[in-house]
């Protein structure tokens, strides 16, 4: 008996790209760190690095974050993200199955498990609707606690508020809320596809024992199990829903750290590096939406509605 792989092979080009990005992510927070506890070291010539590190240690720990959210979202999809394997029926074409007398009449059963598959299809295609429509919301009422944050008087509380700090946190936690958000739309998208593929099984049973001739009878269904859409193909709602999720989540993290940039007055030099580190997260995100749905031959994972 087979075991199960912790991580599945990595075998596309998204894959390779998501876990070097992970291990260089992870490099260069290690030379971040020890340049940043050894900065006293460093030859005077470099003048720039010194300055970074003076006025940006807290740009370190948006680093890190970005670290930590790669770090978790690639465990969720090594222990999580194997896709259950495809069970299709072979036709018999030109045949007849003739019931058994005593057998047991289980069509009743069949048309509820249909029913149920179509139910769940049904619910995954709302709830990515509902989905989408509760993260605009908060979006909204994140946009609307940072104005907030600007427009009030630093000193109308007995705390000094830091707006900039303020920012950075409101747009790491709405960071962190998109991430969630985007692995439930990849899992509503997993359900909707394993109940198409349920309907389309019973229908393939019913083809196959019927007495019908299959050949005849598969004339009856446009749609079948070789017909339907693959789990990760694009241009569909799920893909263009993610899509919405994950640009928002992106510009939430740039803007985080432009916010640090401008508290330290170091915007002009080091805008370049939010701006990467931005594209990057919107890349690596983009990406992640087809790692976790591509279908693995030859592997057996939990299915989940």
């Amino acid at each position: 008996m087979n075991r199960k792989q912790w991580c599945p092979k990595i075998t596309t080009w998204e894959q390779k790209f998501v876990f070097i990005g992970f291990l260089t992510s992870l490099v260069l927070l290690l030379v971040y760190f020890l340049v940043f506890l050894y900065q006293e070291f460093l030859p005077a010539e470099w003048k720039l690095v010194n300055i970074f590190f003076e006025k940006l240690p807290r740009f370190g720990m948006s680093l890190f974050y970005f670290g930590f959210i790669q770090g978790f979202i690639l465990f969720t999809y090594c222990t999580h993200g194997q896709n259950k394997k495809n069970v299709s029926m072979k036709s018999q074409n030109g045949k007849r199955r003739i019931p058994l007398k005593n057998g047991l009449d289980f069509s009743a059963i069949l048309l509820k498990e249909f029913d149920y598959a179509r139910e769940t299809a049904s619910q995954a295609m709302n709830d990515r609707h509902t989905l989408v429509n509760y993260f605009l919301i908060i979006t909204g009422v994140s946009i609307t606690l940072v104005s907030t944050a600007f427009s009030i008087d630093k000193n109308a509380f007995q705390i000094p508020v830091n707006q900039y700090r303020l920012l950075e946190v409101i747009c790491l936690a709405f960071n962190f809320i998109g991430w969630i958000y985007f692995i439930k739309i990849i899992r509503l998208r997993q359900a909707w596809h394993d109940s198409a593929t349920e309907m389309n099984h019973i229908k393939d049973f019913y083809i196959n024992n019927s007495q019908v001739k299959t050949s005849i009878a598969e004339k009856a269904f446009l749609w079948k199990t070789a017909t339907i859409p693959p789990v990760d193909k694009k241009s569909n709602v799920f893909y263009y829903s993610a899509m919405i999720i994950a640009f928002i989540t992106s510009l939430a993290y740039l803007i985080s750290s432009i916010g640090v940039l401008i508290e330290t007055d170091l915007l002009k030099k080091w805008l370049w590096l939010a701006a990467l580190l931005g594209i990057y997260h919107l890349i690596f995100q983009i990406f992640m939406y087809s790692v976790f749905l591509t279908a693995k031959k030859g592997e057996a994972g939990e299915s989940h509605h």
